[in-house]
């Protein structure tokens, strides 16, 4: 999991919060920073990185995590779109062929041209 990190750090006298490069500042005190810190990571922390606040409070010390946000969001996968239909399936008809016309039988009065006599 990714994590959006904002670092509270000190330059001189004063105090800054650092996220990926980006300066917010500068504050009064180190406790200024750090709520402010706190204040940004949950603004403008991301739902698909948990966002962190960490602090070094003197030359050579760890840095420590002061505030950590919630684990992100996870969103329902997306819906699957329907089916194609099968690329084998015969198409149904436009329109309906026309029937198809017996011939009559050689020799009958039909085929003569004979008028029918009942």
């Amino acid at each position: 999991m990714q994590t959006c990190w904002f670092i509270v750090i000190e330059v001189g006298d004063k105090w800054f919060v650092d996220c990926e490069g980006k300066a917010y500042g500068p504050f009064a005190g180190k406790d200024d920073a750090i709520l402010e810190g706190t204040r940004l990571a949950r603004t403008f922390g991301e739902d698909s990185r948990q966002s962190q606040l960490w602090v070094k409070d003197t030359a050579g010390q760890q840095p420590r995590r002061v505030w950590e946000g919630p684990a992100p969001r996870r969103l329902p996968p997306a819906p699957r779109p329907p089916a194609p239909a099968s690329r084998h399936a015969t198409p149904a008809p436009l329109h309906a062929a026309p029937a198809a016309r017996s011939m009559p039988a050689a020799g009958s009065r039909a085929a003569t041209g004979a008028p029918h006599r009942p």
